[in-house]
């Protein structure tokens, strides 16, 4: 029954998204927020660690971007291809869970230097903009409270004079992969051979503790479930096996839909209008970096509590491994067995009290990422590394455990000098967005995706001292329970 529940559960979630902006040239990069809801509205949920955020054209996906959600809420970027076509655009949200979205946004896209168009795209004698959905008031400042605790978008932008387009109802998105309740689930194919069912494969982010493992599929699929990892990073793919691994191709599976099964609506133009496009474009973003918590990885070997560093400029530098561990490295012990060198840490036994070696093979990282071949790390320059981290307890990944673990950390993070075995891949990986506000841009004046007002708390902004023209405010979010707010305010 409490299966059936959950199951029921995250078939309901829907997404809710806001950009900093509806216009945009091609090869800026649109900011956006999201929130997740209840399929009923009720309240915000937070049964969903990532969100995947997807620009589309008439003809499909043009540009993706993952959100990290931490108690239903999360803000990210893109970054919009320089080569995307003039035309209107729709951006849409889900999670795995649900596969809802709410409502599309339509964005508009000037590319000033391709005569390339997408969608349809009316060109019109004159512009009548029209109302929005929201009311808009004119000050010249802004005062905002709301009487429940919420979380909202907070944008002010110059007011471009384009024409401005409607939100339209979205509904279920089709995209591969399931629930994901702790963070995204990074799939791998692996082709080209065919004998690797029932191993275990490992993903490691080189020059961090990010380790996840898992089996590979009778399918060639190897699903990795995540805490999430952070921005665009070259992350290795390693087969868990001993001896020589055959040749085989991987490839990162789609996380995307890959269309929308939704009418864009035409974009209108005019001649009038040329002037107001050659002015957009956000040069020179005064941008605040990592300014919100991100979820904390919880690592598969992260036991602080039994880790001992070894620092080599502690003590006399030895010209080899060997030299290394019997001079320096009292908790590692390198022996020859059926001519294979074995590497294995001293680890300590269920009394907590003793600390052992043990016949079974340890496991060996450099900079993070497993060596299977310890011949490899045994013939390596210890000169390159600047300390050797040994981990003492018995850890469990996947279908495999270690008696201890050894990760060689050098002074550059990168495996420097390092010759893979055929077992390892490393291949480039766009993790979730960070999450920025900014200020100070010529066509945004301030952006920020995740603020958070107590009840009666109250939100002041003004006009910084020179600005003009007409601007923007929009607030956008969501309270506690789930009910929607909205202000859109006209600065003068």
């Amino acid at each position: 029954m409490l299966f059936l529940s959950m199951a029921a559960a995250f078939g309901q979630e829907t997404c809710h998204i806001v950009s900093d902006r509806s216009h945009y040239t091609a090869g800026e990069r649109l900011f956006c927020a999201v929130t997740a809801l209840s399929g009923t509205g009720s309240s915000v949920s937070s049964l969903s660690g990532v969100a995947y955020v997807g620009l589309y054209s008439a003809e499909g996906l043009e540009s993706g971007a993952k959100v990290e959600l931490i108690d239903g809420h999360g803000g990210g970027e893109m970054m919009l291809p320089k080569t995307l076509p003039t035309g209107n655009y729709l951006l849409v949200a889900w999670t795995k869970a649900g596969g809802q979205c709410d409502q599309a946004r339509v964005i508009s896209v000037y590319n000033t230097g391709s005569n390339l168009r997408t969608g349809q795209v009316e060109i019109v004698s004159g512009i009548e903009t029209g109302s929005l959905s929201v009311v808009t008031e004119e000050s010249d400042r802004a005062d905002i409270m709301f009487d429940e605790s919420a979380t909202v978008s907070v944008s002010l932008i110059r007011d471009c004079g384009l024409p401005e387009y409607l939100p339209i109802a979205c509904g279920r998105i089709v995209a591969p992969g399931n629930a994901e309740p702790d963070g995204e689930t990074i799939s791998v194919r692996i082709s080209g051979n065919e004998n690797y069912e029932g191993l275990e494969a490992f993903l490691a982010v080189p020059g961090s503790d990010e380790l996840y493992s898992a089996p590979i599929g009778r399918d060639g699929i190897v699903c990795f479930k995540s805490q999430n990892i952070h921005g665009h990073k070259d992350v290795a793919f390693v087969i868990g096996k001993d001896d020589q691994v055959g040749n085989y191709e991987i490839s990162l599976e789609q996380p995307f839909a890959a269309s929308l099964n939704l009418a864009v609506p035409p974009m209108l133009l005019s001649e009038s209008l040329e002037d107001r496009i050659a002015e957009l474009g956000n040069t020179g973003l005064d941008t605040l970096s990592d300014v919100f918590p991100t979820r904390k990885p919880a690592f598969l070997y992260g036991d602080k509590e039994i880790r001992f560093s070894y620092i080599l400029d502690d003590y006399t530098r030895f010209p080899t491994m060997r030299e290394t561990f019997i001079e320096f490295v009292s908790d590692i012990r390198a022996r020859k067995e059926d001519g294979k060198t074995d590497i294995r840490v001293r680890f300590r036994d269920n009394s907590g009290a003793n600390y052992l070696f043990d016949r079974k093979r340890s496991l060996t990282l450099l900079d993070g990422v497993p060596v299977f071949n310890q011949q490899l790390i045994y013939d390596y320059d210890p000169a390159l590394v600047k300390r050797i981290d040994v981990y003492r307890g018995v850890y469990f990944m996947g279908n495999n455990f270690f008696r201890g673990i050894a990760n060689f950390v050098t002074f550059e993070g990168t495996l420097p000098g390092f010759v893979f075995g055929s077992d390892v891949k490393i291949l480039e990986f766009d993790g979730v967005s960070p999450v920025r506000s900014y200020g100070a841009g010529h066509e945004t004046l301030y952006w920020n995706p995740l603020v958070r007002l107590e009840a009666g708390q109250p939100l002041q902004i003004s006009l910084p001292e020179g600005a003009e023209g007409q601007f923007i405010l929009n607030v956008e979010g969501f309270t506690d329970s789930g009910k929607a707010v909205h202000r859109r305010i006209i600065l003068k």
